[in-house]
């Protein structure tokens, strides 16, 4: 009878443990999930082409980048409308030489001051648009001011984007 005890305890203190690792595990996944999550709210929008993510800020911008660049989102076929001139001055390139922009971005006739200093391979407000990954990249109605700099590694530099791929 004693022995029973304590193979029934032990069966328990076993299956408890089993469920908390597998509650640890679900809580691990669920709070991966979220923070890898890019988090797109912009000035606005949806991403459509009726509804675009709206760019009107320094901010909006640097999140665009982030997307692309920290949560590797290369936001194939979101439209984006930049809603007024970034007059701040925008330090960092949308993209890298692995992960491309891949949306639609219409500048609305609006200007944005750069001054990127970068040693990435490609150099530019967006590092690469490949047109040979999606036909609906568009970079249009935009003007860039400022200045782009390629660093040592740098193999390209532009304005609007230091590479095109297939255009």
């Amino acid at each position: 009878m004693n022995q029973n005890f304590f193979i029934t305890k032990l069966q328990t203190t076993l299956r408890i443990r089993y469920y908390l690792v597998v509650f640890t595990l679900v809580l691990f996944q669920i709070s991966a999930n979220l923070i890898s999550q890019p988090p797109h709210p912009f000035s606005g929008g949806s991403g459509t082409s009726a509804s675009p993510f709206l760019i009107s800020t320094l901010s909006d911008l640097n999140e665009l980048a982030d997307t692309v660049n920290i949560y590797h989102y290369h936001l194939t076929g979101r439209y984006f409308l930049l809603t007024a001139d970034i007059v701040d001055t925008f330090r960092q390139t949308i993209g890298n030489d692995k992960d491309y922009f891949e949306g639609i971005f219409h500048g609305g006739g609006h200007k944005i001051t750069l001054g990127i200093t970068s040693d990435n391979l490609y150099v530019g407000l967006f590092s690469v648009l490949d047109t040979n990954m999606i036909s609906s990249i568009s970079v249009d109605s935009l003007t860039v001011d400022g200045y782009v700099i390629g660093g040592p590694n740098s193999v390209s530099v532009g304005g609007i984007c230091g590479e095109i791929r297939g255009g």
